[in-house]
């Protein structure tokens, strides 16, 4: 089919809700275009919207309303010759029983193609007042959507902030569910659906938290499981508002702006403050050297005493505030290969995040492997030892010889390479 054969011959509208909301899925085509900043975006079914298609020397007319069973759902009409389809799921299906009906054979028209999503200049009247595209990500086995972006300086959300939203596919009490996700007045929110009904809605202090109170997917983050921290999405929200940043590196030589920021991001947290030394030297140090990037814990290592351990929070509040102080995580790898983070102060990052990446591709970034916060098990030999005795005595039965097999009893709840070592053995 060529692309002349459709015409475009009402647009439609956007609603938030509908584009925007727990369905967004059945919104948006994913045969992606790509626009002048070379980003691939998908497409939306506008409300309304209406086409004409001529097949088989007949004018199909295929239109976009709300579905009757779920208004939260697209449905498609397909007209002709006086002949009309019910409301459908699919363009696909409305076009393809309509031309069944009129013809007597079934056929497989694409519905995006009878829609015009691969007509460029239907296409760029679809998108032309489109102010954001969702992100259409894969997290491991999840399908997730990101419908809107919305900042913050709470380092629990990493950079995420009201109006942050977002939906997963996954299973719920055993059933396919979708669940939007969103951060609202500084609540994180989830809203299970099951078909068009919610079924179950929980609250929480972090993304992590509130998944933690639904039971499934626990071995996930709650942040990833939202998309926060999804390459792209990160990249989205390394770009701070300037009305969320106090200032930027050119201006710190205002302590003012510093005091401010520090206040605001590491005093306001219940940070251990009174062992820091001078914790403004870490600036001017940063502004001095020549290289505009620095890495993450080890330059926060010298405002500490020598053997002082940093604990995650205390990472995560510096690094709000270096992101309200201007700067910007330029890490060239994900977080499961290295707790290492290298950040930039140059005004335009994008230089130093780009030498970072040729520079760990090409493997001259030596990194340890994340390691793993095991726990030591203290084991008290005394204690297992006459336990071991007294259940041996009490419990085991003489041998033929008439003997009781104490010994053999209680190795059995030793290691191998305990025995060896308390009892000397070869």
């Amino acid at each position: 089919m060529s692309q002349q054969s459709t015409n475009l011959i009402t647009e439609g509208i956007l609603v938030s809700n509908l584009h925007y909301g727990v369905f967004v899925r059945n919104w948006w085509v994913q045969k992606s275009i790509k626009n002048s900043n070379n980003q691939i975006l998908p497409i939306p079914y506008r409300l309304y919207m209406r086409v004409t298609c001529k097949l088989n020397g007949e004018l199909f007319i295929l239109s976009v309303v709300q579905s009757i069973t779920n208004p939260l759902q697209p449905g498609f009409i397909c007209t002709c010759k006086e002949k009309s389809t019910e409301i459908m799921t699919s363009a696909s299906a409305a076009i393809n029983t309509l031309y069944q009906e009129i013809f007597g054979r079934k056929t497989e028209y694409s519905g995006p193609i009878i829609m015009g999503f691969y007509n460029n200049n239907i296409v760029e009247k679809l998108v032309k007042d489109i102010i954001f595209f969702p992100l259409f990500i894969s997290i491991e086995s999840f399908s997730v959507v990101i419908t809107s972006i919305g900042y913050s300086d709470n380092s629990e959300f990493n950079g995420a902030g009201n109006r942050f939203s977002s939906s997963i596919i996954t299973k719920f009490q055993g059933k396919q569910s979708i669940i939007l996700q969103q951060i609202k007045n500084n609540v994180c929110t989830l809203g299970i659906y099951q078909e068009s009904k919610i079924i179950a809605q929980y609250q929480g202090e972090t993304p992590n938290n509130v998944w933690k109170k639904t039971g499934i997917n626990k071995k996930f983050e709650g942040n990833d499981l939202f998309g926060i921290m999804y390459p792209v999405v990160q990249s989205i929200l390394q770009q701070f508002p300037n009305d969320l940043r106090i200032c930027t590196p050119n201006k710190w030589n205002n302590s003012d702006f510093l005091q401010q920021a520090f206040d605001q991001h590491i005093k306001s947290r219940k940070i251990i403050t009174s062992i820091l030394l001078d914790w403004k030297k870490l600036f001017d140090d940063w502004l001095l050297q020549k290289s505009t990037i620095i890495q993450i814990p080890k330059m926060l290592q010298k405002i500490y005493p020598i053997d002082y351990q940093l604990q995650d929070k205390e990472i995560r509040a510096w690094k709000a505030m270096f992101k309200a102080c201007g700067c910007n995580n330029v890490t060239p790898f994900e977080k499961d290969i290295s707790n290492i983070e290298f950040w930039s102060r140059a005004l335009d990052s994008s230089g130093d995040q780009e030498t970072l990446i040729n520079l760990y591709n090409a493997g001259l970034i030596q990194l340890e492997k994340k390691k793993e916060i095991t726990s030591e098990i203290e084991i008290n030999y005394n204690e297992i030892f006459w336990e071991s005795f007294r259940f041996a005595l009490k419990n085991n039965k003489r041998g033929i010889d008439g003997k009781i097999r104490v010994l053999s009893i209680i190795a059995d709840k030793f290691r191998y390479q305990d025995l060896r070592e308390k009892l000397q053995m070869g």
